[in-house]
């Protein structure tokens, strides 16, 4: 008799901004993940959630897609100068018809949005419904220490949708 095999779901976490994903990185992991700059992502796997974290680098984001196939739920960081830039690219990103029925958690830095116009978050929060994608946007304060809760609580709402499917 063979042992039988465990499904790892995998989850996606894109950033326009690395620095994030080492804080994501440490919250999701509870260690110090290492990213291979040449290959452009990393894996945590969660084998008690049988979940598998894929992070991907903003410095290759001509090759997300390749990642997209095999997705159950994504998390998209959008932070930094150019947070309606990335809401455009995050359109373009949400296109794709292997992520249009996987939730999504949008990310926001708490900091950035309060000092931006936020009409394209808007706009966002429309395709989304139009395409009837099942997202969650949450607010950090990536500099506070009360990341981990709010993050956490994120983290909690994408993997009860991913059990659903």
């Amino acid at each position: 008799m063979g042992s039988e095999q465990t499904i790892l779901r995998k989850i996606l976490i894109m950033t326009f901004d690395d620095s994030y994903l080492k804080d994501i990185g440490q919250i999701i992991a509870q260690k110090r993940i290492q990213m291979d700059e040449e290959i452009g992502f990393c894996n945590y796997e969660n084998k008690s959630k049988n979940l598998i974290y894929t992070l991907l680098s903003s410095k290759n984001r001509r090759t997300w897609l390749h990642h997209y196939t095999g997705t159950y739920g994504t998390i998209i960081i959008n932070e930094g100068e150019n947070i309606n830039d990335n809401n455009k690219e995050i359109e373009n990103i949400l296109n794709s018809k292997v992520l249009q029925k996987r939730p999504l958690l949008l990310v926001y830095d708490k900091n950035k949005i309060l000092e931006k116009d936020n009409r394209d978050l808007e706009n966002i929060r429309f395709s989304l419904s139009t395409k009837q994608i099942n997202y969650n946007v949450i607010y950090l304060d990536f500099k506070a220490n009360h990341l981990n809760s709010e993050l956490l609580y994120g983290l909690d709402w994408l993997n009860k949708q991913i059990m659903k499917i």
